[in-house]
């Protein structure tokens, strides 16, 4: 088993570390070169309930499986936001996604990168305290969604 590490906080109102309650995000993009399909998917656990809310959801022709990933972290934060969580933890399995939330300052060439990292940035300040941290792939329930759920 993989010893993870703690998450880095990327924003938000409160700059103190991690909170002792806080909601945990998976999120995981699917794109494929041949047939431009792209979803994204995201599994939520509250801070509060003993539950998990599951979403994946068809979006808009991507480019890449990078742009993919960078949607599938929007995409969470902006469910948690809306369950009315204010202390984010995101997960994923793509380790550049990660290090691009997790270091202040890094610029990126490709457009849609930039993009979804200001979305994500915006975001973050609607909440008292957004981290991140990389998570092997085994362990991202994320990425089974879209075998849960297939394309129709």
């Amino acid at each position: 088993m993989t010893m993870l590490l703690p998450y880095t906080r990327i924003k938000g109102i409160l700059p103190y570390g991690t909170p002792p309650f806080y909601a945990i995000v998976q999120t995981d993009g699917s794109y494929s070169p041949r047939t431009g399909a792209t979803r994204v998917a995201a599994i939520l656990r509250p801070s509060y309930l003993d539950r998990r809310q599951k979403r994946v959801q068809t979006v808009p022709v991507a480019e890449s499986s990078t742009e993919a990933v960078w949607h599938s972290v929007a995409f969470g934060l902006h469910l948690a936001l809306d369950e009315g969580e204010r202390n984010i933890a995101l997960e994923n399995d793509n380790l550049g996604v990660i290090q691009g939330l997790v270091t202040p300052g890094t610029v990126f060439r490709d457009e849609c990168v930039r993009y979804y990292k200001e979305q994500i940035i915006k975001m973050c300040r609607k909440a008292d305290w957004v981290g991140a941290r990389w998570i092997p792939r085994e362990q991202n329930r994320a990425g089974f969604l879209f075998m849960e759920f297939p394309m129709a």
